[in-house]
């Protein structure tokens, strides 16, 4: 309902069809005015087109704003006029003026007939000049208008400022505008691939932009053959059709909500058409170039290779699957013995009497020296460093033959071996170690049991000589009383030679063994699984507690140098020439657990004077 003072005019009309005896048409007619129209006395903006349907004598009325009505923002418009009806295949689109001095119209006397005419009929009225003669005025045009002019009047007052519309992509800034500003926020969003527009009206009051009323927007349309369709994102409103079903689904407050089928049900069956005439009789009159009263193909005739005999002059690629072998043969009816192309490249044969006269293992030409009955290897492009699991792995390597056998370690053929250990000599591998710091018996005349300081880190230098995956380190307890032990912590791990850590137990007292026994027990502690390449590391050993009574590892007396004897207590011990050492020991005895890179340097640590022993399982 529009304020009492805004001025109307009634728009009225009706449309009947021109062939059809005049039956009244369906449809709408659609009043648009140009964006929002602003009436600030009356604190009112209307915005919006009007859609008018006709009735079911074709007819329609409707009330609008008069056009030049006073005080509205803008001013000196008009209506664009939309016609749609069903039927009617040119649908026109017109403007039109509604002024207040005729308050009722019909849309027959003002919608243009002519397409020559402009786009809206205006009715000329008497010019301001016939007016004044009329009044009584005398004289020509020219006079009268230069009657018109009198004398310059003083300057009048500044007007109010009107409402000013703003426009933009975002919420208004608070800075913007005045009281009494309207701003229009377009929103661009695009779902499921369609792109629409959300219109947002703000009004600014009382210094402060607030919201007026919900969201413009029409409702978009998305297609999808099959089910699945996301709604996270959808707008309520928006609409889906299933094209492979026909349904109409439209967004509702939780999810896709159906509102019917466009599809209607399946038709009858149509009717059978005439059968045709019968063809003549089938004769075949030649098969592959061969013409003859009964054709007999042989293979060749076909592109096969015959199933015995000799076939010459053949030159076939055979492309497989990706999956599937491509080719199979088998020796007899049986598969006992079968030579495989497999599908990817490779060949098997489970025959027991494969004869070749020379084989070569390389990517090209392979250097069989002339010589016939051999086997000849390119240099490995990457060599292998897993150890084998049942067997050993041969190839090449700077131009030489070398094994990686199961044990993990590799020989050079034609290099020297190394020789086996005299009699009565122990090796790690014989105690089902990787490598230790020394042979604990040989090494060890004397007890040399100490007790480990507390809050002090212990480096023990271990030479390991083949690459291994390393889960566990060793110590030796010589004794310890554990069911009334004072330990606090007991940590273990690896370390490069450039001090940094390689693997960090947990805390590891439970793997401590109770022993009491004379010569003690090698105790082996887990720690994170850790791929060492051959070298020298350090195992680190660090416990903590009250006193430094338990436990009791394993160490050996060393000869200081310029002695001949060893001394019944552990001494210090230099570096070697290659700068690692065999025991260090930290100047700090307060650590409580072990550092993290960058948390060791050589400054960190003497020469140990209690040697201990360790080993890398």
């Amino acid at each position: 309902m529009l304020p009492d003072g805004i001025p109307t005019v009634t728009v009225t009309g009706r449309y009947l069809s021109l062939n059809d005896e005049g039956q009244p048409l369906s449809g709408q007619v659609i009043f648009r005015a140009p964006g929002l129209i602003t009436f600030p006395d009356y604190d009112v903006i209307l915005g919006g087109p009007v859609s008018v349907p006709l009735d079911a004598t074709g007819a329609f009325e409707v009330e609008l704003p008069a056009t030049d009505a006073p005080g509205m923002n803008p001013s000196g418009w008009s209506y664009s006029v939309a016609e749609q009806l069903a039927g009617v295949p040119l649908n026109r689109v017109y403007n039109v003026l509604l002024p207040a001095e005729t308050p009722a119209v019909d849309i027959a006397d003002i919608a243009p007939t002519d397409p020559t005419t402009p786009t809206y009929v205006a009715v000329r009225g008497d010019s301001a000049y016939e007016v004044a003669v009329k009044a009584g005025f005398v004289g020509t045009v020219e006079q009268w208008l230069a009657s018109l002019i009198g004398e310059q009047g003083p300057q009048g007052a500044t007007g109010v400022r009107g409402s000013q519309v703003y426009t933009g992509t975002t919420a208004p800034a608070a800075s913007l505008g005045v009281d009494g500003d309207v701003y229009m926020q377009y929103t661009t969003a695009t779902n499921l691939g369609v792109t629409n527009t959300v219109v947002n009206l703000w009004s600014k009051s009382g210094g402060a932009w607030a919201r007026v009323g919900g969201d413009v927007k029409g409702a978009a349309w998305y297609v999808a053959s099959g089910p699945g369709t996301p709604s996270a994102t959808v707008p309520v409103g928006d609409m889906l059709l299933r094209t492979d079903v026909g349904t109409v689904y439209q967004r509702g407050a939780s999810g896709w909500e159906s509102k019917g089928s466009i599809m209607g049900p399946q038709g009858p069956q149509g009717v059978q058409g005439v059968q045709g005439d019968q063809g003549a009789p089938g004769v075949v009159q030649s098969v592959n170039g061969k013409s003859a009263a009964a054709v007999d193909l042989t293979a060749a005739d076909v592109g096969a290779l015959a199933r015995s005999g000799t076939t010459t002059g053949v030159a076939a690629t055979l492309t497989g699957s990706g999956s599937a072998d491509p080719l199979t043969i088998n020796g007899g009816p049986s598969t006992t013995d079968r030579f495989v192309v497999r599908a990817d490249g490779s060949v098997y044969s489970n025959s027991l009497l494969n004869t070749l006269y020379n084989v070569g293992i390389g990517p090209g030409s392979t250097p069989f020296g002339g010589g016939r009955y051999v086997l000849g290897m390119q240099n490995a492009s990457t060599e292998p460093t897993g150890t084998p699991a049942s067997g050993l792995v041969a190839y090449a390597s700077a131009g030489k033959l070398k094994i990686l056998q199961g044990d993990g370690s590799t020989i050079t053929v034609g290099d020297a071996q190394p020789t086996a250990p005299p009699p009565g000599v122990w090796l790690p591998q014989d105690f089902g170690l990787s490598g230790w710091a020394y042979d604990l018996h040989a090494n060890s005349p004397t007890p040399g049991d100490m007790p480990s300081q507390a809050g002090r880190l212990y480096l023990v230098g271990v030479p390991l000589r083949t690459a291994k995956t390393v889960t566990q380190i060793a110590v030796h307890v010589m004794g310890y009383d554990k069911p009334n032990s004072t330990l606090t912590g007991a940590y273990f791990g690896i370390y490069n030679s450039a001090f940094v850590p390689l693997s960090r137990s947990a805390d590891a007292r439970s793997q401590l063994p109770e022993v009491h026994n004379v010569g003690g027990q090698i105790a082996k502690i887990t720690v994170p699984s850790v791929s060492l390449a051959a070298g020298f590391y350090y195992v680190a050993i660090l416990v903590k507690g009250p006193t430094t009574a338990s436990p009791f590892f394993g160490a050996t007396n060393w000869t200081p140098v310029g002695t001949a004897t060893k001394e019944t207590t552990s001494g210090a011990v230099g570096a070697s020439t290659s700068g690692v050492h065999r025991w260090l020991q930290t100047s700090s005895t307060s650590l409580t657990s072990l550092p993290a890179a960058g948390g060791l340097t050589a400054a960190s640590f003497a020469e140990a004077t209690t040697c201990y022993w360790a080993a890398i399982v």
